[in-house]
């Protein structure tokens, strides 16, 4: 069984996560979007704003633009300001409570995000709970681990990548419940929220695939297959795949301001030069100073212990290692497929690598007995 605190104890966890981070946001949590990448904040606002003006219809969502981007790259003038989009939920979702507060003003997109980012905040106290059994530790292991310069960039902003993050914390952790008690409801939880993550940023689909690694791995293993558990896996799939497919045929019919295929590179040469593009760039923004030394530190006394098999990864533990290394590795493929991407985007890391260094830093901080 995971400990878990008392149930009046995560709301009091909330709303210090959400204090803590609206003191930090409080001077611009009511203003417009602005400074780095402006003008994708303002996409996403009209998107809200956009099922306001059409009547809240979900399967058309609009901007206020008409000559769109994608697919052609010509920026063509169109009768429509229809635009395909990753699933829009947080969108609609906001165009609700604009509704229901009657005002679009920024402040209620910022605050929308800002809650189901501490939300998934609460999800890694919880795991950090299980093993330090102590709520103060708990509750400072994911401040320490998660508020770096981007996250709190995007933490009040309204960009997708935040909720799709705290879906995806979320996922781990019912996947940890779902190890420890063998309850199939937890691992139909898990595969509902990292499906919701895919389709509201794509790059989250490695996470879904890469439980299907393993479960093949722990088949292997196991030398059984659980027909019921591999269904539902499957079946995870299938929404994601219907919306890709009528994304598509929006994306042909009215096009895109949103990017929807990769940007390849063209030799190993451009290779090296993104990367020390987006190094000059960003370095200063992926984690601070502190965090750096957390990292850095954790790797190198991991490194250590595994050379030295001082660790023993058994049981759900070992699930857990598999499920994210195999995740590593879908990140790094689907990192060199948007490489270029990269220099001018700080979010996708967002999408890519945080999802699995938060994971693991919270995960170790946590263990920090077995080191």
């Amino acid at each position: 069984m995971i400990k878990l605190p008392k149930k009046h104890f995560i709301i009091w966890i909330f709303l210090g996560y959400f204090a803590l981070s609206l003191s930090i946001h409080q001077s611009f949590v009511k203003s417009f979007p602005h400074h780095i990448h402006a003008w994708a904040h303002c996409d996403h606002y009209a998107l809200s704003k956009g099922f306001v003006n059409n009547g809240m219809d979900f399967f058309h969502p609009e901007t206020y633009v008409y000559n769109k981007q994608f697919p052609n790259g010509k920026d063509e003038v169109a009768d429509s300001k229809i635009t395909s989009v990753d699933f829009p939920i947080n969108n609609y979702v906001v165009a609700i409570l604009f509704k229901v507060f009657n005002t679009d003003a920024p402040a209620v997109y910022r605050l929308y995000t800002l809650i189901v980012a501490c939300i998934g905040l609460c999800f890694l106290f919880l795991i950090s709970f299980h093993f330090v059994k102590d709520i103060v530790i708990a509750f400072l292991i994911p401040i320490i681990v998660v508020f770096t310069p981007i996250y709190l960039d995007y933490q009040v902003g309204f960009l997708p990548s935040t909720v799709a993050l705290t879906l995806f914390f979320g996922s781990v952790y019912y996947f940890m419940r779902f190890q420890l008690e063998k309850s199939t409801k937890y691992w139909v939880i898990t595969l509902v929220l990292i499906m919701l993550a895919a389709m509201i940023r794509t790059p989250f689909v490695i996470h879904l695939i890469a439980l299907g690694g393993y479960l093949f791995v722990n088949a292997i293993a196991a030398k059984k297959i659980s027909v019921k558990i591999w269904g539902l896996w499957l079946g995870a799939f299938i929404l994601p795949i219907v919306y890709f497919w009528y994304n598509t045929q929006l994306r042909n019919e009215y096009g895109s301001i949103f990017l929807g295929s990769p940007m390849l590179v063209k030799s190993w040469e451009q290779v090296g030069e993104l990367l020390e593009d987006s190094k000059t760039n960003w370095s200063q923004h992926f984690l601070n100073s502190v965090q750096y030394y957390i990292f850095i530190t954790v790797i190198v006394v991991l490194f250590s212990k595994l050379m030295l098999k001082r660790i023993a990864f058994k049981g759900y533990v070992w699930s857990f290692i598999v499920w994210i290394s195999i995740s590593i590795l879908g990140v790094l493929a689907y990192s060199f497929l948007m490489l270029p991407q990269f220099v001018h985007h700080d979010y996708y890391f967002i999408d890519t690598f945080y999802p699995v260094i938060f994971i693991v830093l919270v995960w170790v901080l946590s263990n920090i007995k077995i080191l």
